[in-house]
């Protein structure tokens, strides 16, 4: 059996690292959100309150997927997308990059 690793699904029950802890050498993939710790909110990592700095040294094996899971900013069942929020999500997401490429790369 092998496991997708869902970070805010485990900050919400436990905490990353000792999810990660417990999990490791099952994984293959990851689901990549932050949270505040209440409730799933799918927020972009660093906009909750997971430690990434933390949790990124600990990621899976070299090579497994980080995959970023997010609502879609702006958008419901027929509503068409926001081109605006959307784009924001974009400058986000390349900010996450730099940030995890800082943290999986210092020393």
């Amino acid at each position: 059996m092998k496991l997708c690793f869902d970070a805010g699904h485990a900050h919400l029950d436990g905490g990353v690292p000792s999810a990660l802890e417990t999990a490791r050498e099952l994984l293959v993939t990851t689901h990549l959100h932050d949270n505040r710790g209440e409730r799933d909110d799918h927020l972009l990592p660093y906009e909750g309150t997971i430690d990434w700095s933390d949790a990124a040294s600990r990621f899976c094996p070299p090579g497994t997927p980080l995959v970023l899971e997010l609502k879609e900013p702006g958008r419901g069942l027929w509503v068409p997308p926001d081109v605006q929020a959307f784009a924001e999500t974009l400058k986000g997401v390349r900010k996450v990059f730099e940030k995890f490429e800082q943290a999986l790369t210092k020393d």
